[in-house]
C-alpha cells in the first residue's frame, strides 16, 4: 500500500532532513524540485485556461463561417436556388411554414433556434406574437395592399 503524504508532512520531513548534516543536500534538492514542480503546475493551469478560451473562439469561428441557407425552413442542400424564407417554394404558405418552424425548433417570433427568453418580436401585419412569415392573415394584407396599388 502506497503512502501519500500531505504538503505539510513533506515540508516537516524536509525540515528534519535539513537539520541532519548527512541529508541536508538531499533536502535542498527536494525543495528545489518542489519549487520547480509548483512553477510547472502554475504554467499548466494558466495554459489550460488559455487553451479553453482558444478552443471556444475556434468553435465560434467555425460556427460563424459555416455556410448557411438563406431560407430558415430549408437546409443548405435543399436551397440550391438560394431563395429567401419569404419566397420558399417548399413552404409557400404560413401554415406549412409554422409547421416546419415547429419541427425545426425555431422561435415563432424571430425564426431563430429556440431560446429561453421572450424576444419581443411581433407580426408587422396583425401585431400578434409571431413572425410575419407565419401570419395567417398575411395573404389578406397582401390582397388589400395590391388592390390599393392598382386603383
Amino acid at each position: 500500500m502506497a503512502y501519500i503524504m500531505s504538503m505539510a508532512e513533506f515540508n516537516k520531513a524536509l525540515d528534519s532532513m535539513e537539520q541532519e548534516e548527512s541529508t541536508s543536500s538531499v533536502a535542498v534538492a527536494f525543495r528545489t524540485l518542489d519549487s520547480r514542480l509548483e512553477s510547472l503546475m502554475n504554467v499548466c493551469f494558466a495554459t489550460s485556461g488559455r487553451l479553453d478560451r482558444i478552443e471556444g473562439a475556434l468553435n465560434l469561428l467555425i460556427e460563424r463561417s459555416t455556410p448557411k441557407s438563406a431560407c430558415v425552413f430549408c437546409s443548405l442542400a435543399e436551397n440550391a436556388d438560394s431563395h429567401h424564407s419569404g419566397r420558399c417554394p417548399r413552404f409557400p404558405d404560413p401554415v406549412s411554414r409554422a409547421v416546419q418552424a415547429s419541427k425545426l425548433g425555431l422561435c415563432e417570433r424571430c425564426l431563430k433556434p429556440s431560446h429561453p427568453n421572450d424576444c419581443g418580436i411581433a407580426c408587422q401585419y396583425c401585431r400578434m406574437p409571431h413572425n410575419s412569415l407565419l401570419c395567417p392573415s398575411r395573404s389578406f394584407h397582401y390582397a388589400s395592399t395590391s388592390k390599393k396599388r392598382k386603383q
